[in-house]
């Protein structure tokens, strides 16, 4: 148990983990950042870590982004508690992870917007400096 979340049964982390990435791994149709968010959602439900943070799962979803061409995100802490792990107390009573892909989708469109300020300004003047 991690705060308030109980995780699976260490005894059957390996078969849930096999089960998650065979899923993963079968269902390439649908909108990628779909299943990078259910992948997220069901890994940190299993969660087979004893120290509760999350670190390797949100790794994980940027080996997945960086697997598609994609940047990185960045799951600000100011905003964690209300806007990303709300998202897990969804997830477990109805399994629906909609929430997860609208938060990726933004955090997304935020990566992609800097990439491009980066590329495109000719210098790249510091907030800290500007203000």
């Amino acid at each position: 148990m991690v705060g308030s979340h109980l995780g699976a049964n260490p005894k059957f982390v390996p078969h849930l983990m096999q089960d998650l990435v065979d899923h993963s791994n079968k269902n390439k149709n649908g909108y990628f950042l779909d299943a990078i968010a259910r992948f997220h959602a069901e890994f940190e439900t299993i969660h087979p870590f004893v120290d509760g943070n999350g670190r390797m799962g949100r790794i994980l979803i940027n080996v997945q982004l960086l697997n598609a061409g994609l940047p990185p995100i960045i799951i600000q802490n100011k905003n964690k508690h209300h806007d990303y792990y709300s998202l897990f107390t969804k997830y477990q009573s109805t399994q629906k992870f909609d929430g997860f892909s609208k938060l990726l989708a933004l955090l997304l469109q935020e990566a992609l917007d800097k990439r491009i300020a980066f590329l495109s300004a000719r210098k790249i003047i510091p907030l800290s400096v500007w203000a």
